[in-house]
């Protein structure tokens, strides 16, 4: 574990904390200032600021007020966005408020949270302070009432639904579950007739019973009961696909219509001409049913409550005729049951249209919803696929083409036969009957796309020369790319490709390595080429003839046919085709004896037997490259020897590397072995 110096932390945090503290309590905190004091804040001063931040809150939060607490809410987000805090201070501060404050002042709190939602949703806050924010709304509104708080119920879901993205998980219902939500009524006939005669003798005694009976519709225990038993399958439909539990509600359903179309609504008018419907939104909502007897009437002439029943109906209508995906496979609604509710959906939508007051206007709010509605099943059907579409990218790849259908059997046989190639289509024929000999121009030069290795190493091996004083950081051989190239080139070209080198630990030293040795071989190929051309014009100097001065050359027309000419030029082709083939016999032997193979090294780590003896013959064959050679400590002793020996003879540009094995071995009076190594390689 890492120690830490739990003093200089300590207080380091207190004279954090000292400062802000200090400087809120006189309202002079410049943030700008305090960010040039603590520049590059580390954690334990930005848990100090936060820690003075919400000390001086729960301080003095009875005598601040909402302009107070907007302010430091606005010091606590602008020390966040200059990094001096955490991003979740300013949440953790409105936590300690909404906790600690009545109903009413956390509805002016929110109020903040609401107007900087912007901020709340940029990439430096969103995925530190959305959880937070999310279950500080939750515990919020656990403290509301759902009776007496539902507007600022409403408030906290739709800032929730701002918050997050559509497709957010947390805030779907992908299983389709429906909500539990059960309502209670009586189902007593005697209790039920024993509250509306009490209600009948209320009445009476407060002489409003001509009032009641004018405007009341009348009610009656079967009614009451068929009326609230609509709700057990409203929070319910997949009952509906029971039989019995279908034909029950068909039955309450009929009825109920059939009395609310019987009793219809007049448009009320006060005295002062304004219509009853026409109060503030605030006082007409209904969170949860009231199933009293001595209301049911009242009610049922309320045009808002008798709205909501129906758009309860046609919300159930849709769900039933829907596809959803998490219905099962029994659940499907017969023909009889179709027809019904195509018909009991007219006879709704006649009800709503004849409810007073601006029923056109509410008929088509309710239209659109609906049809949202189904859009918004789909989606769910679809898994809640993401809305946000994602950008394309600027470049524009082609599209792949599809691979051509390959020739028929027919073919080689045809063009062996024939010379013409015949193919499946005419374009192909055309393009096979260009040449005749296509093997021929495949392998024609002009078709090897491939560089030398000349040609590809060439920069490399440049930029390793320290002359030309190129920075490492430059070098080809560190480029990802071009060592992909190189490495596929050399396996192509080049045997160095599957010469061992255990001692390379990177790619980069690898071509490192390779580089020198195509080096030597590049200027030994120079070498032999100026060595050649000058064997040529000596050779040329010696064949041509001396021209004597006194000889009258003006009248000669003594020529050389042609046939004479073509026999001396093939004459002289042989004879320096002979000598560049001895040349290189030569150079080919000469390599052949100054070798050293694994074998070999093998051979003496072996043979050696002393550990001192061995351990002095290597540091004395690798002085001049012991820079360049590295080794793991943790191998064998001889594994180890056998590496940096191999190494060595990979490094070193001594041509007579075997000599200089002989000699070191004759050095250490190991004449034994250096007899055995001349004799082995003979």
């Amino acid at each position: 574990m890492v120690e830490v110096n739990t003093d200089e932390s300590v207080q380091k945090f207190d004279f954090v904390k000292k400062y802000f503290l200090d400087c809120l309590e006189l309202n002079s905190l410049d943030v700008e200032k305090a960010c040039d004091k603590f520049a590059n804040a580390d954690e334990t001063t930005k848990i100090a600021i936060e820690h003075s931040f919400r000390t001086y809150v729960v301080q003095n939060l009875t005598k601040m007020t909402i302009t107070d607490m907007h302010a430091i809410l606005n010091l606590s987000v602008s020390a966040a966005q200059k990094k001096l805090c955490l991003p979740t201070t300013p949440i953790h501060l409105l936590n300690d408020m909404l906790s600690t404050l009545t109903i009413e002042k956390c509805s002016e709190i929110f109020c903040y949270l609401e107007e900087s939602s912007h901020i709340w949703k940029s990439e430096m806050f969103y995925s530190s302070v959305k959880n937070y924010l999310l279950r500080m709304c939750n515990d919020l509104l656990k403290r509301l009432s759902k009776s007496q708080n539902t507007v600022f119920s409403g408030r906290i879901h739709l800032f929730l639904a701002k918050l997050f993205p559509l497709a957010e998980k947390s805030g779907l219902n992908l299983m389709s579950h429906f909500s539990d939500n059960f309502t209670r009524y009586t189902n007593n006939p005697e209790a039920f007739e024993e509250a509306i005669n009490k209600n009948k003798s209320d009445l009476m005694e407060t002489d409003d019973i001509n009032d009641f009976s004018t405007h009341s519709m009348p009610i009656d225990y079967n009614l009451y009961l068929k009326f609230w038993s609509l709700q057990d399958v409203f929070c319910r439909p997949n009952t509906c696909y029971d039989k019995l539990t279908w034909k029950l509600f068909t039955s309450n359903a009929g009825d109920v219509l059939e009395a609310l179309k019987g009793y219809k609504l007049e448009d009320l008018k006060e005295e002062s001409g304004r219509k009853m419907d026409e109060y503030d939104d605030m006082n007409l909502y209904f969170s949860k049913y009231l199933t009293s007897e001595k209301l049911l009437d009242l009610q049922l002439n309320d045009s808002n409550f008798r709205r909501q029943i129906l758009l309860q109906f046609l919300i159930l209508f849709q769900y039933l005729t829907a596809e959803v995906k998490f219905k099962s496979s029994s659940q499907v609604l017969s023909d009889e049951q179709l027809s019904w509710i195509k018909s009991s959906n007219r006879k709704v939508t006649e009800l709503l249209k004849e409810t007073p007051s601006l029923a056109s206007k509410f008929c088509s709010g309710v239209k659109h919803i609906l049809e949202r509605e189904e859009i918004w099943n789909k989606w769910k059907n679809e898994s809640c696929p993401n809305f946000v579409k994602e950008k394309k990218s600027q470049t524009h790849t082609k599209t792949a083409s599809k691979r051509p259908r390959p020739v028929s059997s027919d073919f080689l046989l045809k063009s062996s036969t024939n010379k013409v190639f015949l193919a499946d289509s005419s374009l192909m024929s055309k393009l096979c009957n260009v040449n005749h000999e296509n093997l021929e121009v495949c392998r024609d030069t002009n078709r090897q796309f491939l560089p030398s290795l000349k040609e590809f190493f060439q920069d490399a091996i440049e930029q390793l020369d320290p002359a030309n004083q190129v920075e490492k950081q430059y070098f080809l051989i560190n480029q990802t790319d071009w060592a992909w190239k190189g490495l596929r080139l050399l396996a192509k070209r080049s045997p160095y490709y599957f010469m061992q080198n255990q001692n390379v630990k990177t790619i980069s030293e690898y071509l490192e390595a390779i580089c020198g040795k195509l080096n030597k071989d590049f200027n030994a190929e120079q070498q032999a080429e100026v060595q050649n051309s000058k064997n040529e014009v000596e050779k040329g100097e010696k064949d041509a003839s001396p021209i004597d001065e006194n000889e009258d050359t003006q009248g000669n027309d003594e020529e050389f046919d042609d046939d004479q000419a073509r026999s001396i030029r093939n004459e002289n082709d042989e004879e320096m085709a002979g000598e560049e083939k001895n040349e290189i016999d030569d150079e080919q032997e000469s390599c052949k004896e100054n070798f050293i193979d694994c074998e070999l090294i093998k051979f003496i780590v072996e043979n050696i037997g002393d550990e001192e003896q061995l351990k002095k013959l290597v540091n004395n064959l690798t002085k001049l490259v012991s820079d360049k050679i590295d080794f793991e400590n943790n191998d064998d002793m001889q594994v180890k020897y056998k590496k940096i020996l191999q190494t060595w003879t990979e490094m070193d540009e001594r041509a007579d590397l075997l000599n200089v094995l002989i000699n070191e071995l004759k050095e250490l009076d190991r004449h034994d072995l250096a007899a055995k190594v001349e004799s082995r390689l003979k």
